[in-house]
């Protein structure tokens, strides 16, 4: 059985801490927190372990920008990301992504696939810190990045604050809740009211999140209108969005409208989160069923 000598121990122990150091050094650029820069280097650092991959070879490959192809990831309007990565380096993909180390000072965290896409791209993209999408690139560009089930607000405004000025004009409008509280998707609520009831509802509750009077909705049309308000105010922030799921196939919208029809043709199976007794704002989840 063939044992390190001392001498070789102390010089793969040089060679290791080197490694690391670099590796530190450059997650400097993004991470001013040392608790999180040490969390994400030693995700980046096990993670080539388990793979069996060099270090110094992997950080050669991100730093010459051979590992990932970012120019043609960041202009792809779909694929998976796995596909742009050079095939020796692919087993690092999913640790990059599930790394969500906190990056920019109070940030408490950030999305699952922002680092891996930052990092990969040898930081041509970095985190934003300004609340401008997730990340930005070199030409100013911002994306917001949602992966797996990642929200996005229809309004910013607190569900329980929604209900308390929804049950106010329901009172007004002389209308019976056959329940304690109402929310315009909700299956139990369908099977209370009909269709006209639940259209007056829907509308109230609308103009309740948003405080915009309008015609009575359908289910479907409540839905649209919240995708629509969604979008619009995205892109009034950003300039694409990503989502992905959770085997990492990815689509990319570079506007409101391109991101509302497709998700238009997917209503159906859009999870809304919507709360009558908790500050949750209203949201749907992206990248859970619909790529």
């Amino acid at each position: 059985m063939y044992c390190l000598t001392e001498l070789e121990y102390i010089m793969n122990s040089s060679q290791l801490k080197k490694s690391i150091e670099r590796l530190d050094k450059k997650l400097e650029s993004i991470y001013n927190n040392p608790r999180h820069l040490k969390e994400a280097s030693n995700g980046v650092f096990s993670s080539a372990v388990r793979e069996n991959i060099d270090i110094e070879k992997f950080l050669d490959a991100v730093e010459n920008q051979t590992a990932f192809d970012f120019l043609a990831f960041s202009s792809a309007t779909s694929g998976n990301f796995l596909n742009f990565m050079l095939p020796e380096y692919k087993g690092m993909a999913q640790p990059l992504i599930d790394i969500t180390a906190g990056g920019n000072g109070g940030m408490a965290s950030i999305g699952r696939g922002e680092f891996a896409i930052c990092f990969l791209s040898n930081f041509q993209t970095v985190i934003t810190k300004d609340g401008q999408g997730d990340t930005i690139d070199k030409n100013g560009n911002a994306e917001e990045v949602k992966h797996n089930g990642g929200k996005l607000a229809i309004e910013d405004k607190a569900g329980n604050e929604i209900s308390r000025t929804f049950n106010k004009l329901v009172e007004s409008e002389n209308i019976k809740l056959k329940k304690k509280n109402y929310l315009p998707v909700r299956k139990t609520d369908s099977e209370l009211y009909t269709d006209l009831e639940k259209q007056k509802l829907n509308s109230l509750y609308w103009q309740a999140m948003t405080g915009e009077v309008v015609s009575p909705l359908s289910d479907n049309e409540w839905r649209i209108k919240s995708l629509d308000r969604a979008f619009k105010q995205l892109f009034d922030k950003v300039d694409s969005l990503l989502v992905m799921n959770e085997n990492n196939d990815f689509v990319r919208f570079f506007d409101a409208k391109t991101a509302l029809t497709f998700y238009s043709n997917k209503i159906n199976i859009i999870e809304f989160e919507l709360r009558a007794d908790q500050a949750n704002a209203p949201s749907f989840y992206l990248g859970k069923k619909e790529i």
